[in-house]
């Protein structure tokens, strides 16, 4: 069986197929029912709030059982049983959507149950279905024609909430703009402490002083703000309604999305050592507004209304929407010269008054008056603090006698980066590092607590998850940061839940593409941040999911106020006073185009004849999706057809065949095959959990997952298939048979016209200058196996770089082809996923990418390992694609999700959902 590795898979081909997406759906109308056992549970809604339904199927006392959540996460109750035997049922099949909302009125004060709207919402062609089905298990269903519906108090059906008549409605667009509107729009920067020796650029300071406010800010999070009612001061989420006599805990962290290549490794060494317990801040420079009015394409500043995609800037500072609070902290000003960090007419933000307060306020005591007094550690005076300024001084750094620890979660081949730069930028010995990696990691949380930074991979903290004691579940972190963050985008992944779970005080997303498929990548993020609502998926969905899904002119414009409420993303084409942020040398994107030879040709149009067939089979009889294992055996061999046929079995007639319309559910053998075809592709993801499958089973439906997903599906009292619902046994699963000494062995005699042209390219640039570097990404080992031959054949030497290397090894293979030595390697051959993100390989100019990838965004990472801060070269990327072929098709595929991105979501995630199917045809050309 394969080895599968942690960077060696992504669910792209997954997202091709897979329609059966949450947000798709419109609103079927609304039942009423009460929310029973509140005496039970701690939580607590007030009228007009938005509440969040869970099932709970493995109830003890109720399998339909459907359990109520506030927005705080704490249990209400549960849905009355009868209403709950209708909808469970329908939810457990992914027919529904259930959200709900308590509606003002009677019943609230009733210590036992309250009333509440549940919302429902189907696909479109299911919707006459599901109210048929729901009428006929007695519930009274008000639709959108029936008068009542017009006149609920529902956020979810009007999308407003309704104040006293004197109080003007605040519509949740005008609430999303607010959060944008009311935030500073200063720049600011920020040296590091004395422990980073490096000479930071302007955008890094910029970060920096970005990141220490957010870190240290106690302003309320943003959509949250102070009022009164009944006379008693209370804190209001003002997207749900929620409301909470307890002060909400800061947002303390975000996401650092900056593009790729813009040194986000160092901006965030400079946070680790400048905002430490005990340490003094440098002063923050507050710098005066650029001259003139910037580019809109590259402006760091966003209104969400507008058409730019760019989102956040160093100066937004988001709490309550009401202007309880000044626009900034309390600071002490002095005027600074042109001396002051090279900026003329800049002024500088003395040490803030440090908060009297930890970061939460409400634990802490203060003396009747409502002031108390405390050493102010930076400037050595004693301040007096009222109540008020507690929430307008708004700065309470680390505490010397908490935490100290940061967790750096990254993918292995990123470790190296991280020592790299410490080594390179901070003065030795200033920073105790711990790689917790490998079986002989040190499991004693309190010898990691002794450390400045300990870092660890994302397999390591998943397989963790599950182990009871485990020193990442136990400790307490001063933060926790998640490099190349986009490894958890789906929250079903064991590293997903297990960085969720992790206790931290301040938590960092750093990625330069939050955003590589659809806008549901960024709930996950969401969750981690705990950035409440949104960290709860029913609210996810309603406030924001679901008007993108349908096109909604306003939900593209919530998506960006939000990003700009906790996000910081700058591009290296952004200009300030009209230069660069980052000057790099040019970087040329070719296409070459490959004619296959008559021998390939004539093969890989008969598989392509053959797999139109079995396609155009399933399209016509609406089966695409259930078959998705046999449309992405046929991708697969038609993609490593392009880049050399020797990656196929030898036996031409056999891979043919292969692609009959045979029925495999009748034939066990077939099944074990195609399992073992699809394991020669090294992009391949169990769909329930989204990692590559270490012990990959494949069921009698022909779905593949892996063998702990699929047994946990078996535990469950219908066990049914997670992709087609089809009922399982444990007799209709089957596992891959074990590799021939036939099978491991490469058919080395076939030859391929794309490494014909690769190699011309080799020689061609080492006989102009021979001590330029390249790096070859593919997508697949077996090709870095067959590439090693014609190199070394010719006379150039190389090293590689897979995911199936342990750290050490990798971190030897970086520093050899970084070396300056002539005799060192000018060739490194690499995995686009083990080396496409992280890395440092600014040794190389020359950039060809073997073979394209579904995701141009990870395509676009493994570029800018090469053009990135440090490049003196200009860099040239050679994209080898195959003519007339499914290589072209995927290049088309690239260019629309690009402009997705760019355009900031401008297509609706309906259109990319309904595109699924039309990209299978697309790729086959049907």
């Amino acid at each position: 069986m394969a080895r599968f590795d942690e960077e060696e898979g992504d669910e792209e081909e997954e997202n091709i197929l897979n329609s059966q997406s949450s947000d798709n759906n419109y609103m079927v109308g609304f039942v009423t029912a009460n929310i029973v056992g509140l005496q039970y549970y701690r939580g607590s809604v007030n009228g007009r709030e938005m509440v969040g339904l869970i099932r709970e199927p493995e109830n003890p006392y109720d399998p339909n059982a459907i359990k109520v959540l506030n927005m705080r996460g704490l249990q209400v109750g549960h849905i009355e049983r009868s209403v709950a035997a209708a909808l469970a049922p329908l939810v457990d099949q992914g027919l529904i959507l259930i959200e709900a909302i308590v509606p003002n009125g009677r019943g609230l004060n009733n210590a036992y149950k309250m009333p509440c709207q549940i919302y429902v919402f189907s696909q479109r062609e299911l919707m006459g279905v599901t109210l048929e089905v729901l009428t006929e298990n007695g519930l009274n269903v008000i639709t959108t024609a029936d008068q009542e519906f017009m006149t609920t108090q529902s956020v979810a059906a009007k999308e407003k909430i309704q104040e006293e008549p004197q109080k003007k409605s605040r519509d949740l667009d005008e609430i999303f703009g607010a959060a944008v509107d009311g935030g500073a729009k200063k720049r600011q920067a920020m040296e590091p402490g004395s422990i980073v020796v490096a000479k930071l650029l302007q955008h890094q300071k910029e970060a920096l002083a970005w990141m220490v406010q957010r870190e240290n800010s106690l302003k309320l999070p943003p959509f949250w703000e102070a009022c009164t009612n009944q006379g008693k001061k209370v804190y209001k989420n003002i997207l749900t309604n929620f409301e909470s006599f307890e002060r909400p805990d800061p947002l303390r962290g975000g996401i650092l999305a900056d593009d790729m290549g813009l040194g986000k490794t160092l901006a965030l060494l400079s946070l680790i050592a400048t905002n430490r317990p005990g340490a003094e801040l440098p002063p923050i420079v507050d710098m005066e507004p650029c001259s003139g009015s910037p580019n809109p394409e590259n402006s760091t500043s966003v209104n969400p209304h507008s058409e730019n995609p760019n989102f956040g800037n160093p100066c937004v500072e988001n709490s309550s929407l009401q202007n309880s609070h000044p626009e900034n902290p309390k600071f002490d000003y002095h005027e600074a010269g042109s001396s002051q960090s090279g900026t003329r007419n800049s002024r500088v933000l003395k040490n803030p008054k440090p908060c009297p307060e930890s970061s939460k306020p409400r634990e802490r005591k203060r003396k009747r008056d409502g002031s108390r007094k405390k050493t102010d550690t930076h400037a050595s005076r004693e301040l007096t603090f009222s109540s008020r300024d507690l929430e307008e001084c708004g700065f309470d750094p680390p505490d010397p006698h908490g935490p100290k620890t940061t967790l750096v979660v990254c993918p292995p081949s990123v470790i190296s980066n991280w020592v790299t730069q410490l080594e390179e930028h901070t003065n030795p010995g200033k920073l105790k590092v711990h790689l917790y990696h490998g079986d002989q990691r040190n499991r004693e949380g309190k010898e990691l607590c002794k450390f400045d930074i300990v870092l660890t991979t994302y397999s390591t903290l998943g397989s963790e998850f599950f182990c009871p004691g485990s020193p990442m579940k136990e400790v307490d972190w001063l933060r926790v940061i998640l490099d190349e963050a986009h490894f958890i985008k789906n929250a079903n992944t064991k590293q997903a839940k297990a960085a969720i779970a992790l206790k931290a005080q301040r938590r960092w997303a750093v990625t330069g593409t939050p955003i590589q498929n659809t806008s549901f990548d960024l709930f996950t993020l969401m969750t981690f941040l705990q950035f409440q609502p949104f960290s709860i998926k029913s609210y996810w969905n309603s406030l924001v999911q679901r008007p993108l899904s349908q096109g909604n002119a306003s939900g593209r414009a919530r998506l960006q106020a939000l990003m700009e409420t906790i996000a910081l993303r700058r591009t290296k084409d952004m200009k300030i006073n009209g230069q660069r942020l980052v000057e790099l040398p040019p970087k040329f994107v070719e296409i070459h185009l490959v004619e296959l030879c008559d021998e390939e040709r004539q093969l890989y149009d008969r598989l392509e004849a053959e797999g139109k067939k079995v396609v155009q089979h399933f399209i016509n009889s609406g089966t695409v999706l259930n078959n998705y294992s046999t449309v992405l055996q046929i991708l697969l061999r038609l993609r490593q057809l392009c880049d050399d046929p020797a990656l196929c079995p030898s036996d031409v007639e056999l891979l043919i065949s292969s692609l009959k319309l045979e029925d495999a559910s009748s034939n066990p053998d077939l099944l074990k095959k195609l399992l073992s075809i699809l394991q020669d592709g090294d992009d391949f993801d169990c769909p329930v959990c989204l990692s590559p499958p270490t012990e990959a089973i494949i069921t009698i439906c022909s779905h593949v997952f892996c063998k702990r997903c699929i047994e946990r599906t078996l535990r469950q009292d219908k066990p049914r298939c997670p992709m087609c619902r089809k009922e399982l046994t444990e007799t209709d699963l089957f596992c891959s048979p074990k590799a021939s000494q036939d099978d491991v062995k490469l058919n080395k005699s076939a030859k391929s016209s794309k490494v014909k042209a690769l190699i011309s390219f080799l020689k061609e640039s080492r006989n102009n200058d021979p001590t330029k570097k390249s790096v070859i990404f593919s997508q697949f080992r077996k090709m870095l196996d067959l590439l090693q031959e014609p190199l070394e054949r010719e006379g150039f030497k190389f090293v590689r770089l897979d995911g199936s290397m342990p750290s050490k090894k990798r971190a030897a293979t970086i520093t050899a082809f970084a070396s300056t030595n002539p005799t060192s390697p000018t060739i490194l051959l690499a995995s686009l996923k083990a080396a496409g993100v992280g890395i440092n390989l600014t040794a190389a100019s020359d950039v060809y990418m073997f073979d394209p990838w579904w995701n141009p965004a990870a395509e676009d990472q493994a570029m800018d390992r090469v053009h990135r801060i440090g490049q003196t070269r200009s860099v040239r990327v050679c994209r080898l694609v195959v003519k007339d072929s499914v290589e072209e098709s995927i290049l088309e595929m690239q260019e629309r999700k690009r402009k997705l991105a760019s355009s900031a979501f401008n297509k609706s995630e309906k259109e990319q959902r309904q595109m699924r199917v039309e990209d299978v045809q697309h790729l086959m050309r049907l």
